[in-house]
């Protein structure tokens, strides 16, 4: 799991093509529903950029990182 969610920012992040990132936020999206929370933490702040603007999304996954005790995810969902 934690394999998959660091392959999956790792897409996300450095790769330029739409294809790697879409398989990229699959692998995160697969992590965080298994519970991972740096992958929740990823996916709200991938949804919350401006690139992505899908706030309902944001929220639902830093919620998720929030309740397993980020500090990180609870200042962000402060700015939602």
């Amino acid at each position: 799991m934690q394999a998959q969610s660091r392959l999956g920012q790792m897409l996300c992040r450095d790769c330029g093509n739409p294809r790697d990132r879409r398989m990229g936020f699959e692998l995160l999206r697969q992590a965080a529903r298994a519970g991972d929370i740096n992958a929740q933490l990823e996916l709200g702040q991938l949804y919350s950029q401006p690139r992505n603007n899908e706030p309902q999304q944001a929220r639902h996954w830093l919620e998720l990182a929030a309740g397993q005790g980020s500090a990180e995810a609870q200042q962000l969902l402060k700015q939602l």
